[in-house]
């Protein structure tokens, strides 16, 4: 299970928890305060307080603490989305994501003032002596529902905001099978396409290559996967790669310079096309494995490819995918540079970086790769 599906998990049971223990505490006060007017005898009056402030404490205590863990999640992940659209200048995105995190945090502290104040009662309750601590609950319940109204009020505020940041972000982040469908035949938008490009256009989607940085015991690699291409159609689909290496110049002779060489983007197709390995059977989607070695593996190194195939052998249309290697998952500590082990998800771009130029494909062929019989 990878970290995204951890923390995918652990926000869902979050969630789940801290709706329960709201849950429970909404219905306790309804429930029992309805109770409490309906009754005629002080003793049952009492009895039903003390309940009430029982319920009202504990299920309040578990509400407010889970809504701050599932809030804090919820701001980790949205502060992610900020930094990444203040990053790229992205003003819609960040305008979403602030009034996400505006949300978030209203809810932490909402939740966090709420559960204070309701484990500072609680505490106090429980340092009272056994014979007197339902008459304790009893006298608490009340103040126990008012802190809880006010503190679910404000949270309601950090939940509309939250549910509106949330709408607005997904409104401008379509992903790849909606945007297809918005100019489908289907959608809002359509382009009147034929059905053979409406099928290359889902295909474009659907066959997405993907491409993982993975760190094992062993090496560093890429692992590449085009699900629209079978091992064995290397050759009929025409896989071509289009690469470039980002290298410092080689420093000028003469006066020192304290200054390092400037980075530049080096086209080198030739040399990354021969790395590649096959790790997939004949029948199977394409698997690509690319090592990467020691001696690369610096703070300037990077990597950019655009690889393409043949949707279809018949036809000239070329799907092509672009990928950027940047950074390596390597941390230093105390001047030692560390690989963090795992698999790490690239993302595809719709362009090649500045500065890579205009560059020719080269055509990759089966019998030039090397095989890992698997």
């Amino acid at each position: 299970m990878s970290t995204n599906d951890v923390l995918a998990f652990t926000e869902a049971v979050v969630g789940m928890a801290g709706a329960g223990f709201a849950t429970a505490q909404g219905l306790s006060v309804t429930i029992l305060q309805a109770d409490i007017e309906e009754m005629a005898s002080t003793a049952g009056k009492l009895n039903t307080m003390t309940r009430l402030g029982r319920w009202t404490g504990i299920a309040g205590i578990g509400a407010f603490g889970f809504s701050v863990l599932s809030a804090s999640l919820d701001l980790r992940k949205h502060s992610l989305q900020w930094t990444k659209a203040f990053a790229e200048g992205d003003s819609k995105d960040l305008g979403a994501s602030t009034i996400q995190i505006s949300g978030d945090a209203i809810l932490i502290g909402s939740s966090t003032w709420g559960a204070k104040h309701t484990g500072s009662i609680i505490k106090t309750v429980m340092t009272t002596s056994t014979e007197m601590r339902a008459f304790a609950w009893a006298q608490a319940s009340p103040k126990l529902v008012s802190f809880g109204a006010r503190a679910n009020l404000i949270g309601l505020i950090g939940t509309a905001l939250q549910l509106l940041g949330e709408g607005l972000y997904n409104y401008f982040n379509l992903d790849e099978l909606q945007k297809w469908m918005q100019p489908s035949a289907w959608g809002h938008q359509t382009k009147q396409r034929s059905v053979q490009d409406e099928w290359n256009e889902l295909a474009k989607v659907v066959q997405k290559p993907t491409c993982e940085l993975v760190h094992d015991t062993k090496q560093t690699y890429l692992i590449l996967t085009l699900p629209g291409l079978s091992t064995q159609e290397i050759d009929e689909r025409k896989l071509q790669l289009l690469a470039y290496q980002q290298q410092r110049d080689a420093p000028m002779q003469g006066e020192y310079n304290p200054n390092l060489p400037p980075l530049r983007w080096r086209k080198s197709t030739s040399i990354w096309a021969t790395r590649f390995i096959i790790v997939s059977k004949d029948q199977q989607a394409l698997t690509l494995k690319l090592p990467i070695s020691d001696s690369l593996q610096t703070s300037d190194f990077a990597l950019v490819f655009d690889i393409g195939y043949q949707l279809e052998a018949e036809r000239d249309l070329i799907h092509r995918t672009i990928f950027i290697l940047k950074d390596l998952q390597i941390i230093t500590n105390h001047g030692a540079r560390i690989p963090t082990k795992g698999n790490f998800k690239l993302t595809a771009v719709e362009t090649m970086p500045f500065g890579t130029g205009k560059g020719s494909f080269k055509i990759i062929k089966k019998e030039e790769l090397a095989v890992i019989d698997v």
